[in-house]
């Protein structure tokens, strides 16, 4: 892996045309993704090219299936969405044999989570679903969402063992009951905000990204009032989402080429970041090593964050025009990801070294430092 520094960087802000065409191609599922980048100003260092060796790549039997999110389910075993294929893929750790389940067309599966049941659970944008596969015995279970214009997109399992979902057309963050497949949808408070990725933070509350209102969202499972977090103008097009080390939250800039951090105690946003341009980091997680790790969409390749530093290291895939998308960290303390239109799962070991324990100062919400919309209570 080879080390890149960007200085500071000025990027041309898209409009919100740009980032509605973006969307619109993100969570289609009709083609293959385009890049839509707004590439800042001034030299990017180079990287030189480590050896892609280091990255093994394992083929998806269907065809063009867009690999899009991946997850880690019961017994260390890799499951994963085909948007394009309408089917979900899983990967044996061991013997990195694919298999994959039919699901009901259309469907476009474009996320997936292990659900605190044991399930498997997956949204549906084409279907307008939320499934559920058991990995025990690939029973598929649909659960039909009642307004059409729902649109699920992203999904994870909340604090609370429901599983919330994003809306990026309805605007709204949904919660399904995994015990009675009862459902609920909050419309959020800023118009066509686009919510996208969704994830469990450091206050077990559900945030997420707001892609075209530039804005990070929070939803308290308990009481479902929503508080959304203005991100400065730097900040683009929030894409990826997870906790940090550090018990802060960190997300991608898909246009902006670039990784932040926000402080949820605070309300405060910082980039510490620049990728090069056109890379379009997408997925964010919490390696085994203690750093961020990222996929970078348009450069075909994953990236390191180190947090203490803001160092960022680069890996490129041994396929080229990969398109890297999803992220997960397996059991056996691998990297595994998937490539969107090389039509592969990979994975790589980091060959991880315990963290240092991180000191969280705990400090109350800041006052004033969001707007805020009370909701009715999450039944």
């Amino acid at each position: 892996m080879s080390d890149i520094r960007v200085s500071a960087r000025t990027a041309a802000r898209p409009s919100r045309k740009d980032v509605t065409a973006l969307l619109r191609r993100r969570i289609g599922a009709l083609s293959a993704v385009a890049i839509l980048a707004i590439a800042p100003s001034g030299p990017a260092a180079a990287a030189a090219a480590p050896d892609p060796a280091q990255v093994n790549e394992f083929a998806i039997p269907a065809p063009n299936s867009a690999p899009d999110a991946i997850t880690v389910g019961p017994n260390g075993v890799l499951w994963f969405t085909e948007q394009l294929a309408d089917r979900i893929g899983r990967v044996d750790p061991v013997t990195h044999n694919v298999l994959e389940y039919p699901l009901r067309a259309p469907s476009a599966p474009a996320s997936i989570t292990a659900g605190a049941d044991g399930g498997i659970w997956f949204a549906e944008f084409a279907g307008n679903r939320i499934g559920r596969i058991d990995p025990a015995t690939g029973t598929v279970t649909e659960i039909p969402l009642p307004d059409p214009r729902s649109k699920p997109i992203r999904i994870t399992s909340g604090p609370d063992g429901a599983l919330w979902f994003s809306e990026p057309i309805a605007n709204r963050i949904g919660r399904l009951d995994p015990r009675t497949h009862g459902i609920r949808e909050v419309t959020l408070p800023t118009p066509g905000a686009a919510p996208m990725e969704i994830t469990t933070g450091p206050d077990r509350a559900l945030w997420f990204a707001e892609q075209t209102a530039d804005a990070l969202g929070r939803i308290d499972p308990r009481t479902g009032h929503v508080t959304e977090y203005r991100l400065p103008a730097a900040a683009l097009t929030p894409y990826g989402l997870t906790t940090g080390p550090d018990h802060a939250l960190w997300f991608t800039d898909y246009l902006g080429n670039a990784v932040w951090r926000f402080d949820p105690h605070h309300g405060v946003a910082e980039r510490v970041g620049l990728t090069q341009p056109k890379s379009n980091p997408a997925a964010i997680r919490t390696g085994p090593d203690g750093a961020l790790w990222f996929t970078e969409f348009g450069l075909d390749r994953l990236a390191r964050l180190d947090p203490a530093t803001h160092r960022i290291t680069e890996l490129p895939t041994p396929t080229k025009v990969s398109g890297p998308e999803g992220l997960a960290v397996g059991h056996d303390h691998a990297l595994w990801f998937t490539e969107f239109t090389g039509n592969r799962i990979g994975r790589f070991d980091p060959a991880p070294t315990p963290p240092p324990p991180v000191r969280i100062e705990q400090r109350p919400p800041s006052e004033g430092a969001p707007w805020t919309n009370p909701l009715p209570p999450l039944n």
